[in-house]
């Protein structure tokens, strides 16, 4: 096993079951909240000028450092918009 999913799997985030590493449920919110800040400040860095995957290349430096609160403030300025420059949702549902 990786280092990086023994991480995973003592933080709680992971389960593993029959050879499969799946998502536990603190991962699956983990997930959500990740994919809400990188949506959030990809739109925001497309609205300034960025390309769709210039943005996108940059966020994925940062956005698990960012708490979800701060994005849903972020968000609220930007007018709350419902989908990224890709076209994705902003907020994944559970």
């Amino acid at each position: 096993m990786s280092d990086l999913l023994k991480r995973l799997l003592d933080k709680g985030l992971i389960t593993k079951k029959g050879g499969m590493v799946i998502l536990s449920r603190d991962g699956e919110e983990a997930y959500r909240d990740i994919t809400l800040v990188h949506r959030a400040m990809e739109t925001l860095l497309f609205r300034a000028g960025l390309s769709k995957e210039e943005a996108c290349r940059e966020v994925k430096e940062f956005d698990y450092l960012m708490s979800r609160e701060t994005a849903e403030r972020i968000l609220h300025l930007m007018g709350d918009p419902d989908t990224c420059p890709h076209g994705q949702p902003v907020v994944v549902k559970e």
